[in-house]
């Protein structure tokens, strides 16, 4: 039996979805934001879930369709759930279900500096589209920009 299984973000998973934010990034998003992507009719989200134990969050990706394009905004693994396959499969099941609503491409940005996130953007086929400068405003590092055809 798989021990994490993947399902929709509901409004119920906004605490659980804020300390996973909390614990990844260094600007966590305000808990109305999250409500909000939830809520929104081009929003395409969701959850990874423990099998066990109730079924707690082990990850959440959230992303926006627009105009044919697939713009990945947030996605994060609960540190304790890291190299299981989580995050990648967060990041198929938002491409899929971009690609089953018509988008032909996909986009996101990424720390310069992250590099375990933009080797999995990169085994998932994107590649370097530009950078913006000073993107975090917390460190002031660039953002690399990262796109894929679909």
């Amino acid at each position: 039996m798989p021990e994490w299984r993947l399902s929709r973000l509901t409004a119920a998973d906004i605490e659980q979805i804020a300390a996973i934010d909390c614990a990844v990034f260094d600007r966590p998003w305000p808990v109305q934001t999250y409500r909000c992507e939830i809520e929104r009719d081009d929003s395409l989200h969701a959850a990874v879930r423990s099998s066990a134990g109730g079924g707690s969050l082990c990850g959440f990706v959230f992303s926006r369709l627009h105009c044919g394009e697939l713009d990945i905004l947030r996605i994060a693994t609960q540190p304790e759930w890291r190299r299981r396959g989580i995050a990648e499969s967060l990041l198929i099941h938002c491409l899929t279900r971009a690609v089953q609503n018509g988008a032909a491409r996909a986009v996101l940005e990424v720390r310069c500096s992250n590099a375990a996130a933009r080797a999995l953007y990169a085994k998932a086929g994107f590649t370097n589209a530009g950078r913006r400068p000073d993107y975090y405003p917390e460190t002031g590092e660039d953002a690399l920009i990262m796109a894929r055809v679909l």
